[in-house]
């Protein structure tokens, strides 16, 4: 769909406050990263946030850089 020009994206959730940065694990999923990576420049925005974790719910907290080098 990117290809086609359609605005398309990836959400990652981090349940942590402390994460810095999202990254792929190519150690555990190799598969999954280089996919990652094919979207990513294919033109599919990549955006991870952190969140607070509560009782009565999900509180979004802050964008994290998306690191795919």
């Amino acid at each position: 769909m990117a290809l086609d020009g359609a605005r398309t994206g990836v959400f990652f959730l981090i349940q942590r406050g402390d994460a810095q940065w999202l990254e792929p694990n190519d150690r555990s999923d190799p598969v999954f990263g280089a996919a990652l990576r094919s979207a990513a420049a294919a033109g599919v925005m990549v955006r991870a946030y952190t969140c607070e974790v509560r009782v009565e719910g999900l509180k979004l907290d802050r964008e994290v850089p998306v690191i795919l080098s």
